[in-house]
């Protein structure tokens, strides 16, 4: 809109120029011909004065152009119109009188001229007629201009006015959702905060638990394997005396059948430790290796002067160290045992009698040979693919000399093993 203003702003200042370029023909033209510029002088300044007024506010006119310009512009040019309106129709009139004064003087040469100036007043008086509305039009182009601009810009503020509304709505959204996403957070942190210490308070409850677990296992492992030793040690002890049974068995029964009154065989026996004596004892080879010694934990045998790398010197199987027991008894050299064979029953009856214990005893034997090796093969004393055969036979073969009794007791184990 004031780019169209401007754009009409030289258009006006050209026709008040030329309008007061006439004007000043006008009067010049009948000072030329002695004729009077107005009927009153006042008039004369004052049409000047307003002239030159509105050309003043065309040429003081900024940028910031207005709708109150736009109607003083108008005001100004109708008032203007009308004063030279009133001026061009007394001088019309005058003109007129003075016209019909030459006629009657000078009719032909008067009438021309009057007729010539008339024409040339109608024709400006016309110009400036159709300049006016052109003015006014351009004027009018404007003011619809202005209210539609007036219009249009009413509508983008009442859109951005909505639009901030909008955005403001949101932005409270927004500050309302921030804030609760912020004690969520909140509650958040707080809540992996506890379930952290919960966290850690189990672990080091399961630390402790574990430990705990770990020192039981440890105890239970201890006690499994003294426990494991001293069945061991328990089979093994049976296992000799069932040995020496069937050996005075066979000899009862040799004896008896050559015709012998007495009989002789091997026996273990032990003798009980006087308080603060401790002994090293063998559950393989059921004998004393150390006495009197000065370790008294088991789990502590390693250092037993017996021991040398782990294996003890005074086995004949030389056994690892962990085969040692600390007992309350140790172990005396063998004794040979002589006996009367009773002759109260027939000689057939003693022998029948003896081969049923024989029978039973091999039985027992058999059994306790069974618990031994899965005894050995938890304390890993022996391999796991031996059997029950392998194992006698290893017990033969590290039998000493002297103890011929029990190796044929295990020779007819052997044999008799499936009928057993």
């Amino acid at each position: 809109m004031e780019i169209a203003i401007k754009k009409c702003i030289p258009e006006i200042q050209s026709t008040l120029i030329k309008m007061e370029n006439s004007l000043d023909q006008i009067i010049h033209e009948m000072e030329a011909k002695g004729q009077k510029k107005f009927s009153n002088k006042q008039d004369q300044i004052d049409t000047q004065t307003n002239i030159i007024c509105f050309t003043n506010q065309i040429n003081l006119c900024s940028d910031d152009f207005s709708h109150s310009l736009t109607l003083a512009m108008e005001k100004t040019i109708n008032s203007q119109l009308k004063i030279m309106e009133e001026f061009t129709n007394q001088e019309l009139i005058r003109q007129q009188h003075q016209l019909e004064d030459k006629i009657n003087k000078n009719k032909d040469e008067e009438f021309k001229l009057l007729q010539q100036q008339y024409d040339q007043l109608n024709k400006v008086y016309k110009e400036e007629k159709s300049q006016n509305q052109q003015l006014q039009e351009s004027i009018n182009k404007m003011e619809q201009q202005l209210k539609s601009n007036k219009s249009t810009i009413q509508l983008h503020l009442l859109a951005q006015t909505d639009q901030l509304k909008i955005l403001s709505q949101q932005e409270q959204n927004l500050k309302n959702e921030s804030s609760k996403l912020y004690n969520e957070i909140r509650l958040l942190k707080k809540t992996q905060t506890q379930q952290e210490e919960w966290i850690e308070k189990l672990k080091q409850n399961h630390k402790q638990e574990k430990h705990e677990l770990e020192e039981k296992l440890k105890n239970l492992d201890i006690l499994l394997h003294k426990q494991i030793k001293n069945n061991v040690f328990n089979y093994n002890k049976q296992l000799e005396d069932l040995l020496n049974k069937i050996d005075k068995i066979n000899k009862t029964i040799q004896a008896l059948n050559n015709e012998q009154k007495t009989i002789t065989y091997e026996k273990i026996i032990t003798e009980n430790l006087n308080p603060g004596e401790y002994v090293s004892n063998c559950i393989v080879c059921k004998q004393t290796c150390h006495y009197p010694c000065g370790i008294s934990e088991e789990s502590e045998k390693a250092n037993c002067d017996a021991m040398q790398d782990g294996i003890c010197t005074k086995c004949p199987k030389k056994c690892d160290w962990k085969a040692h027991k600390s007992d309350s008894f140790r172990y005396l050299p063998e004794y040979i045992i002589k006996e009367i064979i009773s002759t109260n029953d027939s000689k057939i009856e003693q022998i029948k009698k003896q081969q049923e214990k024989d029978k039973n005893i091999k039985f027992k034997s058999k059994q306790l040979i069974k618990q031994l090796i899965i005894q050995f093969k938890n304390l890993n004393y022996i391999p796991e693919k031996m059997t029950e055969i392998d194992y006698i036979v290893k017990m033969i073969d590290e039998y000493s000399i002297g103890n011929e009794g029990k190796k044929q007791a295990l020779n007819a184990i052997i044999k008799e093993w499936n009928e057993i």
